[in-house]
């Protein structure tokens, strides 16, 4: 009887995936905070104000996504490690009970 498995590396595969996603988007989003945005940046005009205000509101809005995307993605990976997990234990628990007991007993009166 052959053992009862699947390919549960993609899974893991894919977590990893997530977590490095995650670890970029972090990085994007510490990144985009920590720049300032500044009147000067537009010369001595007027709306020079307005516009690094409006600018400073649209970094944050991006800094708050990136951070959500980082999260998002980790949880990914945790997700897909666990599932992974679960598929090796319910394998090795189906594969033992198709090789013990009345399975057995059943399968070796089929040969």
């Amino acid at each position: 009887m052959s053992d009862m498995a699947y390919d549960t590396e993609q899974l893991r595969q894919g977590g990893r995936v997530s977590r490095q996603a995650s670890q970029v988007a972090d990085t994007a989003g510490q990144t985009v905070n920590g720049t300032l945005v500044s009147a000067g940046a537009f010369g001595d005009v007027g709306p020079a104000g307005a516009l690094a205000n409006v600018l400073d509101q649209a970094k944050a809005e991006h800094a708050k996504g990136a951070t959500a995307a980082s999260v998002n993605t980790d949880v990914s990976g945790q997700r897909a490690d666990v599932t992974a997990d679960a598929g090796d234990t319910l394998t090795a628990t189906t594969t033992r009970a198709a090789q013990n007991g009345v399975s057995q007993s059943v399968a070796n009166g089929m040969v």
